[in-house]
C-alpha cells in the first residue's frame, strides 16, 4: 500500500477537498493576480505629454505650437516630446522668434513636462519624470522587480520542503504585505526599485504553494480540472486589478489598496491544511493519520476501526518502503538531487526551457498589451479576458488529449500566430491587437499545462524545490523580457515575432516528457528517476495515454505494491 492508496480509501476528491480547494487554496491565488502586476499600473505612462514651458495659463494646443517637431516612423509630423526650442520662453516676443525662424536649436526639456492625466492621476512616470532620456527607467524597475524574484526561488523552496508548504505560503504573503506597504511610501525612484526587489520574492510562490498544497490532497484524475480552477482564480484577481486601477488613479493609493487582501489571506493560517505528503516525508505520521481520519469523516467514508487504529504503522510502512528505494534515505534532499540522475535532470531541464518560454511570452503580452492602444485599462483588461476561454479548452484537453499533446499543440499555435505579425504595420494596431489576444490565449493553455506537469513530474521529496529551479532557471532568463517589449517602440511587431520563434522551439523540446494523465505523483527520487526512463521514439512522437487508475480494495492494493516493487527490482538489476 502506498500514499495514493490510503488517499483513495478515505476518498480522494470528496466533500474536505473541494471544501478546501474552491473556499480556502484557491481564493488564496487572487492576490498573485494583484501582486504580480500591480508594478504595470503603478508605472503607467501616458501617451500624450511635452516640455513644460515657463508660461502660465497657456493651453496644452497653445504650448505645442512654441515646441519643435519631429518625424515619426511612418513619416508623419509630430511634436517632439522630449525637446524645445533653444530659445528665452519668457521673452514676450518669443511667439514671433520661433513663428519667424527657422533652423533654431532645440534642447531637452528645462522645466519638467506636462503629462496627459486622462488615464492617471499620479504615477511613478509622472512624479518623477521617467521619460524620454529616462524612459528606460521604468523597464529597469521590471527587470528588478524580476531579480527580487530570483533570490525568493531557493529561499522559498528551501523554506516549503523544509518547514512545510503552510508555513512556506504565510512566510511569502507577510513579505508580499511588508514590500507593498513601502513601495507606496518610496521617498524616490531609488526606494521604490528597492521595495520592488524585495516585493519580487512573492507573486510567483502565492500562485505555486496554493496549487502545491492542492495537488497533494487530491488524487490523479482530478488534477488537471483543480490546475484550471487555479488559474481562474488567478485571472479573476487580474481582471479585479484592472477594475481597480481604473478607480484609483493615484499610484500610492493603488499600492496600498491592491495590497489588501492579503490580510485576508494572512487570516487563512488556522484553516490551510499542511500538506500530508510533506508530513509523511518528515515522518509525522500521526499527524498524517489525524489527516486521514478526518478527511474520512468529511468524505462521509466508512473506515474499518482496525484499519484507523493500526494507520500509522501502515504510514510507517510506507514512508519505510519508500526510504528503502531510495539511497538519500535520512540525510535530507536538496535541489542538486535533481540533476543527480539522467532522466530527472533531462526532465528538469526541458521544464525549465519550457517554463522559460511560457513565463517570457506571457510577461511580454501582459506588458505590451497596455502598450499598444491609447486606453492602457481597456487592454488591460482585454488581456485578462482572453485567458479566460483557455481554461475551458484546458480543462477538455488535459484529460482528453493528455498533458503532452495539450502542451505541444498550444505552443505550435502561440509561435504560428507570433510569426504572423511579420510584415505588419505600426499603424496596424487592430491587427496587432488580434494577435496579441491570440498568442495570450494559447499561451495560457501551455503555462497552465507547465504547471501542472511539474506538480505531476518532481517527486514530493523536492517537489518545492523543483519547482525553485524552473522558477529561478525561467525568472533569471526572462528578465530581458521587458526590454524585448521596448523594441516595440521602434517596430511594434517585433516582440511578437521574437515569442512565437521561442514558442516553436519549446514545442518541439515538449515531446520528450512522459505523459502524466492519470498517472500517480511519484514520492521518492527514484520514483521520479522511474518515471518516464523508457520513452521509445515511438512514444516521444506519439501521444499514446495511460490506462485510468482503478479504485483497489485493501487486497488488491497490496498485489499492486508486490508488483511494484518486482519492477523496480527489473529496472534497477538492467540498469
Amino acid at each position: 500500500m502506498d500514499f495514493d492508496d490510503v488517499l483513495f480509501q478515505v476518498g480522494s476528491f470528496g466533500k474536505y477537498q473541494k471544501l478546501i480547494l474552491y473556499l480556502v487554496l484557491f481564493p488564496a491565488t487572487l492576490p498573485c493576480g494583484f501582486f504580480g502586476w500591480n508594478q504595470i499600473m503603478m508605472s503607467g505612462s501616458p501617451t500624450e505629454y511635452h516640455c513644460k514651458l515657463p508660461w502660465e495659463n497657456l493651453t496644452s494646443a497653445e504650448t505645442i505650437r512654441l515646441l519643435p517637431n519631429k518625424t515619426d516612423e511612418e513619416g508623419k509630423q509630430v511634436h517632439d516630446k522630449c525637446r524645445m526650442y533653444d530659445v528665452n520662453y519668457t521673452d514676450p516676443n518669443v511667439f514671433d522668434t520661433i513663428r519667424n525662424l527657422s533652423g533654431i536649436p532645440t534642447v531637452p526639456c528645462m522645466y519638467g513636462w506636462h503629462y496627459d492625466r486622462s488615464d492617471w492621476t499620479s504615477t511613478v512616470v509622472t512624479e518623477w519624470d521617467l521619460v524620454c532620456d529616462k524612459e528606460l527607467y521604468v523597464t529597469h524597475a521590471y527587470t528588478i522587480n524580476g531579480a527580487g524574484s530570483l533570490f525568493s526561488m531557493f529561499f522559498m523552496g528551501f523554506v516549503a520542503d523544509r518547514y512545510g508548504r503552510r508555513t512556506g505560503y504565510f512566510v511569502n504573503y507577510i513579505i508580499m504585505l511588508v514590500s507593498s506597504v513601502a513601495t507606496a511610501f518610496s521617498p524616490n525612484y531609488l526606494w521604490f526599485c528597492i521595495f520592488r526587489f524585495v516585493a519580487g520574492f512573492g507573486p510567483g510562490w502565492a500562485y505555486t504553494l496554493p496549487m502545491m498544497i492542492a495537488m497533494e490532497i487530491i488524487g490523479p484524475e482530478p488534477r488537471a480540472r483543480m490546475a484550471v480552477l487555479v488559474s481562474i482564480y488567478y485571472t479573476v484577481g487580474y481582471l479585479l486589478l484592472g477594475g481597480l486601477a481604473w478607480l484609483i488613479t493615484d499610484w500610492r493609493v493603488f499600492a496600498l489598496v491592491s495590497c489588501a487582501p492579503m490580510l485576508i489571506f494572512i487570516g487563512f493560517w488556522c484553516i490551510i491544511p499542511e500538506s500530508p505528503r510533506w508530513l509523511l516525508s518528515q515522518k509525522r505520521y500521526d499527524d498524517v493519520s489525524q489527516f486521514f481520519v478526518k478527511v474520512a469523516r468529511i468524505n462521509k467514508t466508512k473506515l474499518e476501526p482496525k484499519f484507523v487504529e493500526n494507520l500509522p504503522q501502515i504510514l510507517r510502512k510506507i514512508d519505510e518502503d519508500t526510504q528503502a528505494t531510495d539511497d538519500k534515505g535520512l540525510r535530507g534532499y536538496s535541489f542538486l538531487d535533481l540533476f543527480r540522475s539522467r532522466n530527472l535532470s533531462k526532465k528538469t531541464l526541458i521544464l525549465v526551457f519550457i517554463n522559460v518560454c511560457n513565463l517570457g511570452v506571457f510577461l511580454g503580452l501582459t506588458f505590451y498589451g497596455p502598450t499598444i492602444n491609447p486606453n492602457p485599462h481597456w487592454n488591460f483588461f482585454l488581456s485578462g479576458i482572453a485567458e479566460m476561454p483557455s481554461y475551458l479548452f484546458t480543462t477538455i484537453m488535459c484529460n482528453r488529449l493528455g498533458r503532452r499533446l495539450t502542451l505541444v499543440s498550444s505552443m505550435i499555435l502561440s509561435g504560428i500566430v507570433g510569426l504572423a505579425a511579420v510584415g505588419v504595420p505600426n499603424s496596424a494596431t487592430g491587427v496587432i491587437m488580434a494577435l496579441v489576444f491570440l498568442s495570450k490565449f494559447t499561451i495560457s493553455i501551455a503555462f497552465v499545462v507547465s504547471e501542472l506537469l511539474e506538480d505531476e513530474i518532481f517527486p514530493t521529496v523536492v517537489r518545492a524545490e523543483g519547482h525553485s529551479v524552473t522558477s529561478f532557471g525561467s525568472t533569471f532568463f526572462t528578465l530581458g523580457v521587458p526590454y524585448i517589449v521596448f523594441l516595440g517602440h521602434q517596430y511594434m511587431a517585433l516582440p511578437l515575432i521574437i515569442f512565437g520563434g521561442v514558442c516553436l522551439v519549446a514545442a518541439f523540446v515538449s515531446l520528450f516528457l512522459p505523459e502524466t494523465v492519470n498517472t500517480d505523483l511519484p514520492q521518492t527520487l527514484e520514483d521520479g528517476e522511474l518515471f518516464g526512463s523508457r520513452m521509445t521514439w515511438k512514444e516521444i512522437f506519439s501521444f499514446q495515454l495511460p490506462s485510468k487508475r482503478k479504485n483497489l480494495d485493501p487486497v488488491s492494493v497490496l498485489e499492486l505494491r508486490s508488483l511494484r516493487k518486482d519492477s523496480k527490482r527489473e529496472i534497477r538489476h538492467e540498469d
